[in-house]
Order: structure tokens, then sequence, then C-alpha cells
């Protein structure tokens, strides 16, 4: 029974492969550290990630052939390799956790992504364009006025002014309290948006 050890380099694969037979200390301590080593360095490509979900499942399969071994005993002087740590009690099974934390990373970094467009999206409104309140974000609903084409049926309104200051400022909300049309008024932290009809 053979050990197969995967190394991915973005555009390049290594395989390694320790070829049995083992005794039970031996074999226990390469299938650790092979794995160890493709739990830090086999996730780096596409096909990577593949090659080295593959290697686990055959070394695990093997480990357990391995681990039903009776013990081994000296001979020759020679004396069996130390199995050490069991896996997962080793920091280098800290790898293991790599495909998690990119995964996360993605997650979180088109979530930033998205809120950062849904901030956006009313700085750049101008007057003359339409808006209505869509229900946004990931983990919570929340409603918040966006930019929308006209067209769009989620249209509510069409901004009338967009006044630069402070929402807390009363000149800016008595600039929109001024305007006859003027159904919604729409506070940012340094702007105010008049809106009126649609149509």
């Amino acid at each position: 029974m053979d050990l197969v050890g995967h190394w991915g380099l973005l555009i390049f694969r290594v395989e390694t492969t320790e070829e049995g037979p083992f005794c039970r200390d031996c074999g226990l301590a390469t299938y650790r550290e092979i794995t160890i080593g493709s739990a830090w360095f086999g996730w780096w490509g596409v096909q990577s990630l593949f090659y080295n979900l593959g290697g686990f499942v055959v070394n695990a399969r093997n480990r357990r052939r391995i681990a039903a071994l009776p013990a081994p005993e000296t001979a020759w002087g020679r004396r069996p390799m130390d199995p050490g740590k069991p896996l997962f009690r080793r920091v280098g099974a800290l790898g293991f956790t790599i495909p998690l934390l990119f995964a996360l990373g993605v997650v979180f970094t088109a979530y930033l992504q998205d809120q950062v467009e849904i901030e956006e999206s009313m700085q750049r409104v101008t007057a003359g364009q339409c808006v209505g309140r869509l229900t946004v974000g990931w983990f919570r609903d929340e409603i918040r006025w966006q930019k929308v084409a006209c067209s769009d049926p989620a249209a509510e309104g069409r901004v009338l002014r967009k006044v630069t200051g402070s929402a807390t400022d009363q000149a800016d909300a008595l600039d929109c309290a001024g305007l006859p049309t003027t159904l919604f008024v729409h506070s940012e932290r340094d702007f105010v948006v008049c809106i009126g009809p649609r149509n």
C-alpha cells in the first residue's frame, strides 16, 4: 500500500508517492508527515484542490490498514520510526482550515463589495433619476433606497433635488419640504434626497 502527497503550485502540481510495505509505526509516521505537507501546500490551484482531496481519501483508507498491523519488532538493530503525535494534535493540522478560510474570504469580499455598491448607489443619483426601496443585505433584510431605472417596476419616485449637507441640518429638510411634490425625504450622512412622483 502506498501513501500519496500532493503539492499545488498554482499552474503546476507535484505529486510524491511513498511506497510500502510499511510496518505499523513507520506507516503512521509517514502518513502523518505526508498529510501535513499536503494540508499546507496541496490547495494552491484549481486542479490541485481536487487531487489533494482524492489523495486524502486514498491515504485515509490505507492508514486504517496500517493502523491494524501488529506492533513492529526491532530487528538487526533497526528501530521503527516514531509515529509522533496524532495528526490532529499537531500544529500543522491547521493547514486543513486553509480552504475554509479562503472560502470565507471570498464570501466576505463579495459581501463588502455589495455593501459598497449599496452605499454608492444613492451617492451617484442625480435630479431626474428614479429610485426605489429595495430589500438588500446578506445576513439580515434591510430596506434601502436605491437608484433604479425609471422603467423598473421597483421605481417609486423620481429625484427632485439632491442637497449636499448634513442629514440633521434643518435647512436641508426644509429644502425638500419647500417642494410641493415631495413625497419622501431620504437622508444619508452627507446629503439629502428629495423624492417626488415617478411620472
